[in-house]
């Protein structure tokens, strides 16, 4: 790592930039609305919201990325008392925020995964 301030900074903004790219691709990908301010608004929670779902995103342009049970509890507590169903989209992305190949994924609630495959009979 570099000795210069401005050059920690900006790797460290780099990595913050890419996020925010891969956010405003998932949601055009999704056919989602972006919330305003990525959620730090007390009445417009998740990152973006496609039809009956609320979703958190997260990416990394690393090779793997460490789940956290947060993650998924946030989601739920923003999510069901607006009567959505809580999702959280991954992307394994590249510098500029596009997914690398079969880099992106949408975890949903195990009882809504069920009754999708209960529903294929």
């Amino acid at each position: 790592m570099s000795d210069n301030p401005y050059t920690a900074r900006r790797a460290r903004a780099g990595i913050g930039a890419s996020g925010r790219r891969a956010e405003r691709k998932a949601s055009t990908r999704l056919g989602a609305r972006l919330t305003p301010a990525s959620g730090a608004i007390a009445s417009a929670k998740g990152d973006f919201a496609a039809g009956d779902f609320l979703c958190e995103n997260k990416s990394t342009t690393n090779a793997s990325l460490s789940l956290k049970l947060d993650w998924l509890q946030k989601i739920s507590r923003e999510a069901l008392p607006k009567g959505k169903t809580p999702a959280l989209a991954l992307q394994f992305v590249n510098a500029d925020g596009t997914p690398e190949k079969a880099g992106s994924w949408v975890m949903i609630p195990e009882h809504l995964f069920k009754e999708l495959l209960d529903g294929r009979d």
